[in-house]
């Protein structure tokens, strides 16, 4: 019964709340934040409004389902840790759990879009669009004493939401910043699209679609 109890438990709270509190860290529970390097990507569905209009409730929701499902497996396997699901959105970070969290994402959106790809038929496409950011970001709770929620918040953050929409301008399906692109260390093809304005920043950031990566 107890284990069933941590089970369902660590199924509300995420991966890395849950192994915190196993380990003791009583800080995990207090609101405020503290300032880390990690990356995050950003998974969107286009399209949802014909997809609503062009599908049955049952079958849009199986749909949606089975692409969260997949979404999510991809994401812990590689050291991901889901933050936020919104509607169709998914917003994943990268570096909590360790690991190299630049090649980590990379290697989870590839995953993603072809996991995704094999799934797509003729009779029903899910077009998903990805984007990735490097840089410090707050990590933390907010909240009230009664009910936290456990965030991800900064300009890195932004930019990412923006790169996974800026796909249907480039006709890309995963765009990725400098501040990944650089720190990359194994080989994945890319090539460099543009370099966009960013409120905040002085210089324009170069942005770089994520073709493969080369086994």
């Amino acid at each position: 019964m107890f284990k069933k109890k941590t089970e369902s438990f660590k199924k509300f709270v995420g991966n890395y709340i849950y192994n915190q509190i196993q380990k003791g860290e009583k800080s995990i529970c207090n609101i405020g934040f503290n300032d880390e390097n990690l990356t995050i990507l950003v998974v969107d569905v286009l399209s949802m409004d014909f997809l609503s209009e062009n599908l049955n409730p049952f079958s849009l929701t199986h749909a949606l389902n089975t692409y969260i499902k997949n979404t999510f497996e991809i994401i812990e396997k590689n050291n991901g840790e889901i933050i936020n699901l919104s509607g169709d959105t998914i917003m994943a970070v990268f570096g909590l759990n360790g690991g190299n969290h630049y090649d980590d994402a990379c290697i989870t959106a590839i995953e993603i879009k072809k996991g995704q790809d094999e799934i797509n038929n003729e009779d029903l496409v899910i077009p998903i669009v990805i984007g990735i950011n490097s840089g410090f970001v707050s990590v933390g709770n907010i909240g009230t004493e009664s009910r936290l929620f456990f965030s991800v918040l900064g300009d890195a953050v932004n930019l990412s939401y923006r790169l996974s929409q800026s796909n249907m301008m480039y006709q890309t399906q995963i765009l990725i910043s400098e501040y990944v692109e650089k720190e990359l260390e194994k080989y994945f093809i890319r090539r460099s699209v543009d370099s966009i304005k960013v409120e905040f920043k002085q210089n324009p950031v170069e942005i770089f679609e994520l073709i493969e990566i080369e086994r």
